[in-house]
């Protein structure tokens, strides 16, 4: 910490510094519920990383935290259910993963040794909405959520190694789908 600002104002202090005080005297109070209003609005990268593991923490000692914030992105590396509010109402509410299976198709960054021919494989025998080969990847969005587990079979079988298989869509992407449905349909 710098020793300069231990006896400065609150007031004098930046947002992001008057940000972190106002984080310390809340994380100072013994409770079992907290709600945190877009509490790292303002605080950089070394200090959110730190933020983000003492919530965790805290909420591992069976405690509870409300998390409020505009960053979904964000928000997927802290909380464990989420729940969309829009214009004052609930969209829904669940994990990441029940949303994201709900909401969005099944697309990955499959990261593999030879990227055109896991294209040429996995378009001939796949289902799918998307199959687009980048560097040493090919990103692929699947029609059927049955045919996840033929992704590494079909590889394999034609001598990919598959290096990586990385889930892609985020929960910005199922709040924006949730917002085109009819109101009603969820």
């Amino acid at each position: 910490m710098n020793s300069g600002l231990l006896s400065k104002r609150i007031a004098t202090l930046s947002h992001g510094q008057r940000q972190k005080v106002s984080l310390g005297r809340t994380f100072l109070s013994n409770v079992p519920i907290m709600f945190l209003d877009e509490p790292f609005q303002s605080i950089d990268i070394i200090h959110r990383k730190s933020l983000r593991e003492y919530v965790r923490d805290y909420v591992k000692n069976g405690n509870t935290v409300f998390f409020t914030s505009h960053n979904l992105i964000e928000a997927e590396h802290i909380v464990d259910r989420f729940a969309f509010i829009d214009r004052g109402s609930i969209l829904k509410i669940g994990t990441a993963r029940e949303l994201r299976d709900q909401y969005l198709l099944p697309k990955y960054s499959l990261r593999v040794s030879d990227p055109i021919k896991a294209q040429k494989v996995l378009s001939d025998n796949l289902s799918l909405d998307e199959c687009i080969a980048k560097g040493d990847e090919v990103i692929i969005t699947l029609r059927d959520r049955g045919d996840i587990p033929k992704v590494g079979a079909l590889l394999g079988t034609a001598g990919i190694a598959l290096m990586e298989m990385r889930h892609l869509g985020t929960m910005e992407e199922v709040f924006l789908r949730m917002r085109e449905e009819p109101k009603g349909t969820a």
